[in-house]
């Protein structure tokens, strides 16, 4: 999460402060690139072989993830992710979701629209709760937006299992996607 939000910093996303509800919209928006993109069958290609990826130069690379992956749902559901941990660690927010990965079943996550709403749902509620601690701080608000964001970061992981995807290595090629993107 740190890495994610010294790389958002250094493209400019946070030259000003912003608004909890502004940044909790943005990931709003990314679970609505991830349904229209699920829902027209964007998805990155099965024959894409991303052991070569890490190895391409910058140029090559941005050039085949334009093409293979941007706007697949993949690349928007990593998108989610990593928009919850660049705020995480904005407001030092801690992230276990990992603790918790194994308890879903696959079949809880064929309703893509559903899982995401649930996404969605879990972010409004951290939203609630850390907009009233930018009022008055509350532990017990505190706790509220922890396990909302981490229930979020969950689903998202538990839907790319789902999905058959690797979310971390699609996390780490938008990330490297972005650092050839220029700054704000």
């Amino acid at each position: 999460g740190k890495q994610i939000h010294e790389n958002a910093k250094a493209k400019g996303f946070w030259d000003e402060p912003r608004n909890t509800g502004e940044v909790f919209m943005l990931i709003v928006s990314e679970l609505g690139e991830a349904l229209e993109a699920h829902r027209i069958g964007k998805r990155v290609g099965e024959s894409i072989d991303f052991g070569v990826w890490g190895i391409m130069v910058d140029g090559h690379f941005k050039q085949s993830f334009e093409r293979e992956v941007k706007d697949t749902f993949e690349d928007e559901i990593a998108d989610v992710v990593i928009r919850i941990l660049d705020w995480c660690a904005y407001r030092n927010i801690e992230v276990s979701a990992s603790d918790r990965l194994s308890d879903f079943q696959v079949s809880d996550y064929d309703r893509v629209g559903d899982v995401l709403m649930d996404v969605n749902q879990c972010l409004c509620v951290a939203c609630t709760n850390q907009r009233s601690i930018d009022f008055v701080d509350s532990e017990r608000n505190r706790e509220a937006v922890e396990e909302c964001v981490n229930d979020a970061l969950i689903i998202c992981c538990n839907l790319a299992d789902a999905q058959s995807f690797d979310l971390m290595r699609h996390i780490e090629l938008k990330m490297k996607y972005n650092a050839t993107r220029e700054r704000l």
